[in-house]
């Protein structure tokens, strides 16, 4: 939990904090993605940052909070 907690608050709120995530779309998740690259995360950090971000998003696709996932 402490990892998944830290992933979010250091790395997904700062880069997407201010989408609502109804509006997410897979566009804005790659150029966050490419974000993280130009700042030097690794491609292990940016792979950890995308399981913890689609995880969020198909719990909230599971609880009909979004009617999908922009990542599935």
């Amino acid at each position: 939990i402490v990892e998944y907690e830290g992933t979010v608050r250091a790395k997904i709120l700062p880069g997407l904090g201010a989408v609502p995530v109804q509006q997410l779309r897979p566009l804005q998740s790659d150029a966050f993605y490419a974000q993280l690259r130009e700042a030097g995360a690794s491609s292990d950090a940016i792979h950890r940052v995308h399981k913890r971000l689609r995880q969020a998003l198909d719990y909230a696709a599971k609880k009909r909070l979004i009617a999908a996932s922009p990542l599935a």
